[in-house]
């Protein structure tokens, strides 16, 4: 965390960025790993929960006020300022929680109008989108995670009970209709504004993780390695045969339904 002397923390971020994905797409481990390479902080602070835990500390009475702080206390000596967004959050922005950073009417197209907000938010970021191409596992694992409530693994063991947990199909078709509408809402987002984002897909951020973190933390300003002592990872993999077993059900399940044809999720599932 830092400070700067004077007012420049009024003036926005040099080099913002943004990390757009949705639930159990392998951005807590991402951004964590950014933010080891010199590109500050980026979690949710657009997240309700965030919002209100952040307001508070910091007295800010509006969004206003909260821009203000996030741009003082979480942009680093570099001016590189970060943040992540899910879908589930950022597609539910309304014009009056921006009221107090906007001037003039807004874009009559509601794709155009959340632009307007990221440039009142953070003027000129960077956007960086995060897809992961199993979403079958990805919808297994947003279920999972919210039977279990273990969101994180920071161990090499994984403590979940899975054997008390009752498997249900149609919860994860709810969760396998919610990612695939996120993915599609992200990407008429990116198509409507004209953004052509910095993709990263996970399965190959899982498999060349080095690689492919350096190259990204790279273009945007940071370094390719860790720099300093590298703390303790507080993320890891938390996919093992029990997990397997659950979303091989449920493919079976959607390919006994006829389900899910050519929506691309075939593939080695990780949770």
């Amino acid at each position: 965390m830092y400070d700067f002397d004077g007012w420049v923390w009024l003036c926005p971020p040099i080099r913002p960025y943004v990390v757009c994905a949705s639930a159990r797409s392998g951005s807590t481990w991402l951004c964590e790993e950014l933010s080891w390479r010199d590109l500050a902080q980026p979690i949710e602070y657009l997240n309700p929960a965030y919002v209100e835990y952040l307001a508070w500390r910091w007295g800010s009475a509006n969004l206003a006020q909260y821009r203000m702080m996030l741009w003082k206390y979480r942009t680093n000596a570099d001016g590189v300022f970060g943040i992540k967004v899910l879908g589930m959050h950022f597609f539910d922005l309304q014009a009056e929680h921006f009221s107090s950073l906007l001037d003039g009417d807004l874009p009559a197209d509601p794709e155009l109008r959340r632009l307007a907000y990221f440039d009142a938010f953070v003027p000129g970021c960077t956007f960086v989108w995060l897809r992961r191409r199993d979403m079958v596992g990805q919808a297994v694992s947003w279920w999972l995670a919210e039977q279990t409530g273990a969101w994180v693994q920071v161990t090499d063991d994984d403590r979940r009970d899975l054997s008390s947990v009752d498997y249900d199909g149609a919860a994860i078709d709810y969760k396998l209709r919610s990612v695939r509408r996120e993915d599609e809402q992200w990407e008429r987002f990116f198509t409507r504004t004209g953004i052509e984002p910095r993709c990263v897909e996970y399965e190959e951020l899982q498999e060349f993780p080095e690689r492919v973190i350096g190259d990204l933390a790279v273009s945007l300003g940071g370094h390719r390695t860790p720099a300093g002592v590298l703390p303790e990872r507080h993320n890891r993999l938390q996919r093992n045969d029990l997990t397997d077993v659950l979303v091989n059900r449920y493919r079976l399940e959607l390919a006994s339904q006829q389900v899910g044809h050519g929506t691309g999720d075939t593939g080695i599932s990780t949770v």
